[in-house]
């Protein structure tokens, strides 16, 4: 089974062939750059690779789940909003309301990415608007966990990004805020 670090550093060597394929099948779709292709695709290449399965996407991150591995791999890119609520979360790895991380952020070299293990959490199976209840509920909570991470929330100055794909369950029913601000 390769390691996280050689899944990490193959992400580097994309494989040309699969590139053209890829921008040959993305009609009139824009790229920030050649680089940003090559990642993209030598990420699918080597989660395909690996038998790593895509269990969430959104526009700057996909998060990527192995059968025999007990966390994720999520690898984004130019995200300030979870650059700054993955620097609370390391700083808070007590606190049960944050994903629980295995690491440090890896940058790929040469990238705009990074990549980093997570807990693996369940999608709770709810409609939007039982989430957002679930979240009101949890804003109000008198909880000290909860009110350091809504003061930490507030003190950002940053618009929420709470919606039912950035807060998860844990298997015990725990919520947990995974990425909660925008962009």
């Amino acid at each position: 089974m390769i390691s996280f670090k050689q899944f990490i550093t193959e992400l580097y060597k994309p494989n040309m062939n699969e590139i053209l394929k890829a921008i040959n099948s993305m009609p009139g779709h824009t790229f920030n750059s050649l680089r940003q292709i090559e990642t993209n695709t030598a990420i699918t290449s080597l989660a395909r690779k690996y038998k790593f399965t895509k269990i969430g996407e959104g526009f700057y991150a996909v998060v990527y789940k192995h059968e025999n591995y007990p966390f994720v791999v999520k690898v984004w890119r130019q995200d300030e909003g979870f650059d700054m609520w993955l620097n609370f979360v390391l700083n808070n790895q007590n606190n049960p309301y944050v994903p629980k991380v295995k690491g440090k952020p890896v940058r790929i070299t040469g990238t705009e990415y990074k990549a980093i293990r997570l807990e693996y959490l369940i999608h709770p199976k709810m409609r939007e608007k039982h989430i957002h209840d679930v979240i009101e509920i949890l804003w109000k909570s008198e909880d000290p966990n909860m009110k350091k991470i809504v003061r930490y929330l507030k003190s950002t100055g940053r618009d929420d990004d709470m919606h039912s794909e950035n807060i998860m369950q844990r298997p015990n029913g725990q919520w947990v805020i995974t990425d909660p601000l925008a962009w």
